[in-house]
């Protein structure tokens, strides 16, 4: 058994991708963002060539299984081997080889994310998610087909209407402006029991509304505000979707959200519309 070193001591040798060092009594071989800990009862042999030096892996049902590293400064492949010899020792038992993955950048955890939550959209997303990405993905394509001088102009009101719709999108969810306007299309009035909240929290709901479906079930919903005449609305379809009609406040809400997000939705995306309304004069 060779000279044991101190903990952190030792060369590490860089091949492209590979790095290769010794560390723990194992040979820590690195390819990319997967790291190959092989301890030192596993090495049989070292071999040294010209152009590099092999490891022997011992393997009880295979033959050895080489790994080869190369280099272009033979006396780093030197101190390297002498680092390994100095890690093997003969033993009858064979330890598992070891695969740790590193952890993945920023970078790959946001493109992986973002990969899933377009699988997710395209898979069981809603319509108005789906139309959403294919305009996102698409839409800077077809502007730049379509034959009109000059051509950047279609693009660039397509790239200022992204954040516009984004804010009138934030608007709408902002303001529950699909749930009224699902409601109100195909709602159903029904007489609720409606009870006020002792909690001292600031963001309780201060009023839980007991009503009963078509179908005879027992629903509750919790809002901030009192059932006027005592009466919500619901959507048969899916009576988790209820609005407690309160008119003035619902429309205050709506123009407060307006001013802050909606307006600036409107005025980035109209060069778009515009661009839209003289497209076919301009073909």
């Amino acid at each position: 058994m060779g000279e044991q070193k101190p903990e952190g001591t030792g060369v590490v040798v860089v091949d492209g991708r590979n790095r290769v060092w010794v560390e723990k009594g194992a040979v820590h071989w690195q390819r990319g963002r997967r790291t190959t800990v092989v301890p030192g009862a596993r090495v049989r042999e070292v071999r040294r060539h010209e152009k590099g030096l092999s490891l022997l892996l011992a393997d009880d049902a295979k033959e050895p299984t080489p790994l080869t590293l190369r280099h272009r400064n033979p006396e780093v492949l030197a101190a390297l081997a002498a680092d390994i010899d100095a890690i093997i020792e003969d033993s009858a038992e064979r330890q598992p080889e070891v695969r740790e993955d590193t952890a993945p950048s920023q970078l790959r955890r946001a493109v992986h994310a973002a990969g899933g939550w377009i699988t997710h959209v395209v898979r069981h997303g809603p319509p108005w998610q789906r139309c959403a990405l294919a305009y996102v993905v698409l839409g800077a394509p077809i502007m730049l087909l379509i034959p009109v001088e000059p051509r950047t102009s279609g693009l660039e009101a397509w790239a200022m209407s992204l954040p516009g719709l984004a804010l009138l999108g934030f608007w709408a969810d902002l303001s529950e402006f699909r749930t009224h306007l699902i409601v109100g299309w195909r709602g159903v009035t029904a007489r609720a029991e409606s009870t006020r909240s002792d909690t001292a929290e600031d963001d309780a709901p201060d009023y839980t509304h007991r009503f009963r479906t078509l179908d005879g079930d027992a629903r509750e919903h919790q809002s901030h505000t009192a059932a006027r005449r005592g009466e919500i609305r619901y959507d048969p379809r899916d009576p988790r979707r209820v609005v407690v009609p309160t008119r003035i406040k619902w429309l205050s809400e709506i123009a407060l959200g307006f001013f802050l997000a909606g307006a600036w939705g409107v005025l980035l995306v109209t060069p778009l519309i515009v661009w839209l309304l003289a497209l076919p004069s301009r073909l």
